[in-house]
């Protein structure tokens, strides 16, 4: 049993005890708060605190949880008492319109697992008396939230992120606002008192829609974080479905939260639909957007689906996209994106794609010679290799590939240096060329020239003079990697040579 919950079974079994009258303890202990004003309740300012309820429903956990016996009996007993408390401050607050029982309601619940619905199911009512509620909720949420300042001893750089974090929300610039929330994610995070994520969570039950315009009061970026950050994805999927706004940092905030969660698949194709609806109202943002959640394995697959239906897809926007860079640390998500755009993209928008990434890539794999004190460590494939494999075994003939896999070995065989001055730039340039080589051969691995390159590769290996300079462990810890990649493409070789037998 969760060591903070009651379950839904315990409660069940309770109930059907047929046990009536009230528990008369939380009758005395929460007659006070009848008479309280409501902000003080929901900002925790009341004359009495609620550890005495904790211990007292901890110690009922602790007895609900031991085998059938007296002790257990009488604690189911007590548990079915509570419940009709509940029941009964919950009718309360929705026959009479009033918070103060609501709160004690959501108080008492708190350890509880049950969903409100159960305990709507019970009462009595009519829907316009909780209409009536859920809108005398929304001025009451609406005087609460999360206020950023600059406090009188704060530090430069903490003064300099709330300066951006609000030019950013003025400018639509998500680096500049997400810096500052992140940094306090990552310090304190970012919550609304208890009791009011607690009333947020019971109108979001009772009526979505007023729930809705609440969140559309909501002025900043940091106030969306809070009021759906304990939101589940299928709620937040729920939430977005019917929304109607067009509030940039709403809808971005929705994208955000939903793909840092283990969405569903109707989860992550509500982000994709905010996804599409940004990029209708705003290119830029949209583009932003792609490029800071460039790491989430969610987005980028759908990503992958939402540029495969977009209106247009041009080489302009796939060069603001798409950021090759050296290393291959995402290059899973990355092949995600293709996957999903390869799923429902057409032929002619496939080879636009494929075609860009291909021309993006040797211009990058060009431009590193040039510049000064760079040192690549390793062979340079990025994370879009499967990219360039794709573009090569769809539009360039198995000849066309060949001749290129055929200069590239040539180069590194002869160990073409182009008479740089100094080690790491030759090693660099070798690196270079050994990517290329690697990734021709995988566009021919299914070609008829596996013999023909795999006997190149066997006298590359057998090359002391190669081997001495840029295979071996003993040159330099860091090219062990070329080594091992000429293992993998060996390994390949011959599977797809026993293959063909």
């Amino acid at each position: 049993m969760p060591y903070m919950e009651i379950t839904i079974e315990t409660i069940q079994e309770a109930r059907l005890l047929g046990i009536t009258k009230e528990y008369n303890p939380y009758v005395k202990r929460f007659k006070t708060w009848h008479s309280l004003v409501v902000d003080d309740l929901v900002l925790g300012k009341i004359k009495k605190n609620t550890e005495a309820l904790y211990t007292e429903i901890t110690r009922l956990k602790a007895q609900l949880a031991t085998p059938p016996n007296r002790q257990r009996t009488h604690a189911l007993k007590r548990l079915a008492t509570i419940i009709n408390f509940q029941k009964a401050e919950l009718s309360k607050a929705i026959l009479t319109n009033n918070i103060n029982h609501l709160l004690i309601f959501l108080e008492t619940h708190r350890y509880f697992e049950t969903p409100y619905e159960n305990y709507l199911t019970d009462i009595t009512f009519s829907p316009a008396q909780l209409t009536e509620l859920a809108k005398t909720l929304l001025p009451l949420l609406a005087r609460f939230g999360i206020e950023l300042k600059k406090g009188s001893y704060a530090r430069y750089h903490e003064q300099s992120e709330l300066e951006a974090y609000n030019q950013g929300i003025i400018n639509f610039n998500i680096d500049k606002v997400y810096t500052l929330i992140n940094s306090v994610e990552n310090s304190k995070g970012i919550h609304l008192p208890f009791r009011l994520r607690s009333l947020l969570r019971f109108l979001f039950v009772i009526d979505i829609n007023i729930f809705r315009q609440y969140i559309d009061g909501l002025k900043t970026p940091i106030n969306y974080v809070a009021a759906l950050e304990w939101m589940s994805a299928q709620q937040l999927a729920t939430f977005f479905k019917g929304h109607t706004s067009a509030k940039k940092w709403l809808l971005f905030e929705g994208i955000r939260q939903l793909v840092a969660r283990k969405s569903s698949v109707d989860s992550l194709l509500t982000a994709k639909y905010l996804l599409i609806k940004l990029y209708d109202q705003d290119k830029n943002f949209f583009i932003q957007i792609c490029n800071y959640e460039n790491r989430s394995p969610s987005f980028n697959q759908i990503l992958g689906s939402c540029l495969a239906i977009i209106p247009t897809l041009t080489p302009d926007l796939i060069n603001q996209l798409f950021k090759i860079g050296q290393y291959t640390f995402f290059v899973k998500n990355k092949d995600l994106l293709l996957d999903a755009f390869l799923n429902d993209a057409s032929d002619d928008r496939i080879e636009i794609l494929l075609y860009c990434i291909h021309k993006k890539w040797l211009a990058y794999l060009d431009s590193l010679p040039q510049e000064i004190d760079f040192n690549v460590l390793h062979p340079v494939l990025t994370d879009y290799a499967n990219y360039v494999v794709k573009y090569l075994c769809r539009s360039c003939t198995i000849d066309e590939t060949k001749k290129l896999w055929d200069e590239a070995y040539f180069k590194i065989e002869n160990i073409d240096s182009k008479w740089h001055r100094t080690q790491p730039s030759r090693l660099t340039y070798f690196m270079i060329l050994f990517g290329k080589l690697y990734l021709y051969t995988l566009s021919l691995i299914d070609s008829e020239h596996i013999d023909t390159m795999k006997n190149k590769f066997l006298k590359l290996l057998n090359n002391s003079i190669f081997m001495s300079r840029y295979g071996e462990e003993s040159v330099t810890a860091n090219l062990i990697s070329v080594s091992l990649v000429i293992a993998h493409i060996k390994d390949l070789l011959k599977i797809k040579a026993e293959e063909a037998k």
